[in-house]
């Protein structure tokens, strides 16, 4: 008794020492108030968007945000964050992120958006007024090019003299938020400038001066290109043309011989301009009387006039014309055509048919789709001269007056036809003494077509899969029918933009859905699909056009696997290679494979070869090591590359054996005691059975006790 309170008094002491450790370091930790933190952290030390504050414009909407986070006495928590407004209250937030100085956002909306992000700290404190935010400058609006305008042209719309003018001047109108730069490019004119600090904003304009200076003749090309801060950019193009070249080839024409004192003189659309700004339709006209030349026109605007003279004197005339750009022929001095006027004339015959009666240089006139054409022809001689030219559009004339219509010009008239696929027109004339006769007619067939062809097919050929796999290395071309409606077909082309494939065929029948073929050169074509844009075209200009898309692949697949056990117990084992292989964007696999195999490190021989199916069984000898690797078809015919670099390997060990035997046995029911008894067991192994013994205990034993069992053949053991 004395004993268990002694013992109870020592867990007392000892427990009374242990509350009154307890209480003194409560007591102590209670009386340390300078470790107890109720401030909220402050707002970040540094923050950055892609480096900057605010962020570089970019047209992606990804941001990387990156932070040093403020000094604090319990240490930073977890980062709160916002996107968009400024945050009305702690957790008014975006998300959080915990242990990291960094993070990935995307930008939900275009021309800035604010991030905001604050911290709470190891005590739980936090204040969202205490954030710092950072812009992220996204944009990936394209800026737009609306209007370019060539202010000072000499002729409208887009001709200079560039004798007379220096400077083409443009503006351009254009819409963009941020605007960084426009690039004027003109390389044949040598001319470059970048412009910087342009104002943004909608339908803002800015003005470029082109330096065109004695530059050669011919049509410009300048280009502009708009970048805005994010790097979005567009270009538009105008085209500006010089034109410092008088024009030539002005002839007139009058009657070799008068019989009235008046007379036509004419000079119809017999000038040329060249590829210049062309023909103004003003003229001056000079008249040559005995040897001295005058001016009889300056500056006349008109194609023909009548000139009074007197019986008994001879006149020459030469003329020359004005281009757009103000530039002007030159005189020879050389009468271009000579008249006298004699009173006394008698011509009772009408004047014959006109010579080269021609559209562009041709009759049949060429195939166009406009019906207005300008029909030119040479005046046939006439003593009295040619008064008035007849016409008639579609039958022949009947009559001397059967017509259409009728013009004063010798040379030339402006027909429009009223109907496709050829008209014809019949012309004949009039004489100063009004000499007529329909029959002297020239005819000329105006050629007119204003329908399109019409695309009623495109469909490839010899594709090496589906309906559109080709394979370079087996093809060369790829062969394309297309099927098509055109009474007058000049050629269909193929143009490709991301390929660079083209191709043309020029023979083409006409008719209603005829089909011809098109051959596609596709060596050097890089893999993938490629968008074709077919475009058939008849002998007037019109076209029509239809799309398909070529798929190319002549890249064999990789990364086909064989799998195999590591060692197998059977001569026999599966090798399979499932599921592998990868023909990227190719055609695809074809689920034929080559399986090569090579004999305890030797030389590599064909195992299988188009097998259809991704495993096999092989069949192996008892020692030998086996190396497989698998190579895959894919749709048009590319096999992959054998490496010599076996993928897998398995070695035949059929002397391990990893299977026990088994044992059949049927106790006897009973035995009598002292009496002899004999015990028997069916025995197999996949091997050979080494030895079988009989484990037993008699009744009263605790212990098992063996012997030995004897084969008795077939399997039979006995003991």
């Amino acid at each position: 008794m004395l004993n268990q309170r002694k013992w109870l008094d020592n867990l007392w002491v000892i427990g009374l020492l242990f509350l009154t450790s307890l209480l003194f370091w409560i007591g102590n930790a209670l009386g340390e108030t300078n470790l107890i933190d109720t401030d909220p952290p402050g707002p970040p030390v540094s923050l950055t968007a892609n480096g900057s504050n605010p962020s570089p414009w970019q047209n992606t909407s990804t941001f990387t945000i990156e932070w040093t986070p403020p000094q604090d006495e319990s240490g930073i928590k977890r980062a709160l964050y916002k996107l968009g407004s400024v945050p009305v209250a702690n957790f008014d937030t975006t998300g959080t992120v915990t242990g990291v100085n960094s993070l990935t956002i995307d930008a939900t909306r275009e021309d800035g958006q604010n991030f905001y992000i604050w911290f709470e700290d190891g005590a739980g404190n936090l204040d969202f007024n205490n954030y710092g935010v950072v812009s992220l400058r996204y944009d990936a609006t394209t800026p737009e090019i609306s209007k370019l305008e060539i202010l000072n042209p000499t002729f409208s719309p887009n001709w200079y003299n560039q004798g007379a003018v220096n400077f083409s001047q443009i503006r351009i109108t254009y819409s963009e938020k941020h605007p960084k730069t426009m690039e004027v490019n003109a390389s044949r004119l040598q001319f470059s400038e970048t412009r910087e600090g342009l104002i943004g904003g909608t339908n803002q304009t800015a003005f470029f001066s082109i330096d065109i200076k004695n530059k050669p003749d011919g049509q410009y090309e300048i280009i502009f290109t708009l970048t805005d801060s994010a790097g979005n950019s567009i270009d538009d193009s105008t085209i500006i043309a010089l034109d410092n070249t008088p024009p030539s080839g002005a002839k007139a024409t009058s009657p070799r011989v008068s019989g009235t004192t008046s007379f036509i003189v004419s000079w119809d659309n017999t000038a040329t301009d060249g590829d210049g700004s062309g023909i103004s339709g003003v003229y001056d006209v000079r008249l040559q009387i005995n040897g001295i030349w005058g001016n009889l026109r300056t500056n006349f605007r008109g194609t023909s006039l009548v000139f009074d003279g007197v019986h008994g004197q001879t006149y020459g005339f030469e003329v020359a014309a004005h281009d757009n750009v103000g530039n002007v022929e030159p005189f020879l001095g050389i009468p271009e055509t000579v008249t006298t006027v004699d009173t006394n004339l008698t011509e009772t015959i009408a004047p014959g048919p006109p010579n080269n009666l021609n559209v562009e240089g041709q009759n049949p006139s060429p195939w166009q789709n406009s019906p207005r054409f300008l029909v030119a022809w040479e005046p046939p001689e006439d003593p009295s001269g040619i008064a008035r030219t007849l016409y008639k559009l579609g039958e022949p004339p009947t009559a001397n007056y059967d017509t259409t219509g009728s013009t004063s010009s010798i040379n030339s008239v402006n027909i429009e036809v009223t109907q496709e696929d050829g008209q014809n027109l019949y012309l004949w004339f009039v004489d100063g003494r009004g000499n007529v006769d329909f029959h002297n007619y020239g005819v000329i067939n105006l050629r007119y077509d204003n329908t399109a062809p019409h695309i009623n097919r495109i469909a490839f050929v010899n594709p090496d899969f589906a309906e559109n796999w080709y394979n370079p290395n087996t093809v060369s071309a790829a062969e394309v029918e297309i099927t098509y409606t055109e009474k007058h077909p000049m050629n269909v082309r193929v143009t490709s933009s991301d390929s660079g494939l083209q191709a043309q065929r020029s023979d083409l029948p006409a008719g209603n859905s005829i089909s011809s073929q098109i051959n596609i050169d596709i060596q050097g074509i890089p893999d993938g699909q490629h968008m074709l844009v077919f475009t058939v075209t008849d002998s007037a200009g019109n076209s029509a056009s239809d799309t398909s898309t070529i798929a190319i692949d002549g890249t064999p697949p990789v990364e086909t696997r064989a799998v195999s056990p590591d060692t197998s117990l059977e001569l026999s084992f599966i090798v399979q290679w499932d599921k592998s292989g990868n023909d990227g964007n190719g055609s695809g696999l074809s689920g034929l494979y080559d399986v090569r195999v090579q004999v305890n490190g030797g030389v590599w021989e064909t195992w299988l070869r188009n097998f259809n199916g991704t495993s096999a069984e092989f069949q192996g000898e008892q020692g030998n090591l086996y190396g497989f690797e698998a190579a895959a078809h894919d749709n048009v015919g590319n096999v992959e590359i054998f490496k010599e670099v076996p993928e897998t390997t398995t070695l035949v060990d059929t002397t391990f054996d990893v299977r026990p035997p088994t044992i059949a046995h049927t106790p006897p029911s009973f035995v009598e005691e002292g009496n002899p008894v004999t015990i028997q067991a069916q025995i197999r192994d996949n091997k050979q059975v080494a030895e079988v013994l009989l484990f037993y205990k008699q009744g009263g034993q605790r212990e098992f006790t063996s012997k030995p069992m004897s084969s008795a053949g077939n399997g039979v053991y006995a003991a």
